[in-house]
């Protein structure tokens, strides 16, 4: 699939008249520096309404390519997800002391000279690349618009949600390929080891397995991507909300691999399994296409038992720090 190069603000001229005009209005409705809340969030919507302007051609490659590719389709959850965030943590994001780290056109300035930079690397880069570039020039175009019109700390507050965006950005496909790829085997190798774990014979070759009866085939449609797709964007979300640590919240996100690939082995062992011994058409039926919630939920399973385990392994320190504190003011009483 091609996507559009160097189409993000389609041709200088554009530009010049459609900067100007809104940093006209942020000038002289919206003032320059302001104060007020609400002329906060209006200045942040007008320029973010801009940005959907300039970039309007990549957005509709981007929505399309999302709708028409099932390993795309958790991307528009993505800027859902984000914005939900910032509402969730409001408080703490918007109560911040605003501190302005540069004026408003310097801040244009960045985003003028990100844009540039991206969308001649990805021309360098080839027409795969283009999208994926034009969309980080898009998401840094946002990160610079609420940096000026909230300030630095409040950017610092909402770093996660700002930086959960990137998993808007689809990836180009050599890197698509190569994980699916990596799924593909790694998945082919899981459901080897459980054939011989319940004694079924198998001659495999490659991603091919002759069976009793049936020949499968983990084709790049079987690999796992999607649901680890989603998965990945879960866990993320998951330990942001409810683990403390970054370490612990990077084992969650790590855990999600070898779950990922455990889960689909046990489908692709599942439906084999059902093939020879009930009907081989279970290989081609509705468990096999829409059958994947019913293979999801032991994963979904695996990783609450793992948030768990993390959220209590955080508790024991409070718990002991609390019994220690008691015991001191015992002993000073």
């Amino acid at each position: 699939m091609h996507y559009p190069v160097g189409q993000a603000i389609g041709t200088k001229r554009s530009l010049r008249q459609i900067v100007p005009m809104a940093n006209y209005f942020s000038r002289r409705v919206l003032g320059r520096a302001p104060a007020h809340p609400s002329s906060q969030h209006l200045r942040f919507l007008l320029w973010w309404f801009v940005s959907l302007a300039i970039f309007f051609v990549p957005l509709r490659s981007f929505v399309s390519l999302a709708v028409s590719d099932e390993q795309y389709s958790y991307t528009l959850a993505v800027p859902l997800i984000s914005f939900f965030l910032v509402w969730l943590k409001k408080e703490s994001i918007f109560s911040q002391k605003t501190r302005y780290f540069g004026t408003f056109e310097l801040s244009l300035l960045t985003i003028a000279a990100s844009l540039a930079s991206l969308i001649g690397a990805a021309s360098l880069l080839g027409r795969s690349a283009g999208l994926s570039l034009d969309l980080l020039a898009l998401l840094l175009s946002w990160v610079a618009v609420f940096a000026s019109c909230y300030g630095a700390e409040s950017l610092k507050a909402a770093a996660f949600p700002a930086a959960f965006l990137l998993l808007m950005i689809p990836l180009p496909g050599r890197a698509m390929h190569d994980i699916v790829f990596f799924l593909q085997q790694a998945s082919a190798d899981a459901t080897a080891r459980l054939f011989r774990i319940i004694g079924v014979p198998f001659l495999r070759t490659g991603f091919q397995f002759s069976l009793p009866g049936v020949d499968i085939e983990i084709a790049q449609e079987c690999s796992g991507i999607r649901s680890s797709a989603s998965l990945l964007v879960c866990s993320l979300l998951v330990g942001y909300l409810f683990v403390r640590t970054s370490w612990r919240r990077a084992c969650f996100v790590l855990i999600i691999v070898p779950v990922s690939i455990l889960k689909n082995a046990i489908r692709i062992v599942t439906l084999s399994w059902l093939a020879i011994h009930v009907d081989p058409g279970f290989l081609y039926g509705s468990l096999h296409h829409r059958g994947g919630l019913a293979f999801t939920l032991p994963a979904i399973g695996m990783m609450g038992l793992t948030l768990w385990v993390l959220r209590r392994s955080e508790a024991i320190p409070d718990e002991q720090a609390s019994v220690t504190l008691e015991n001191d003011r015992g002993t000073n009483g």
